[in-house]
């Protein structure tokens, strides 16, 4: 069921989005040549931008990232801040 409240309906889609990264990464584990080439970093924005999980080996991922729905914060800013963490 929809909730009518905005914030009701973002909370569903954080908690959507937590599911999937805890999906993705016992998916990418299933897999040994994947497993042993992937590296994940996870940023979450809301009223800030902030670093969830550093980059790390998908055997070193904490599964239970759990992000909160919050704030305003744009997209650009986050995807600047992930750019940031990208190792080239």
């Amino acid at each position: 069921m929809t909730e009518k409240k905005a914030d009701g309906v973002i909370v569903k889609r954080i908690d959507f989005i937590s599911e999937y990264i805890r999906n993705m990464v016992a998916d990418i584990r299933k897999n040994d040549v994947a497993a042993n080439s992937v590296e994940l970093c996870v940023i979450a924005f809301g009223s800030e931008v902030r670093c969830e999980q550093e980059f790390n080996t998908i055997d070193e991922i904490n599964n239970e990232i759990l992000l909160k729905a919050s704030g305003v914060t744009s997209m650009g800013a986050a995807v600047g801040a992930a750019w940031s963490y990208v190792k080239i």
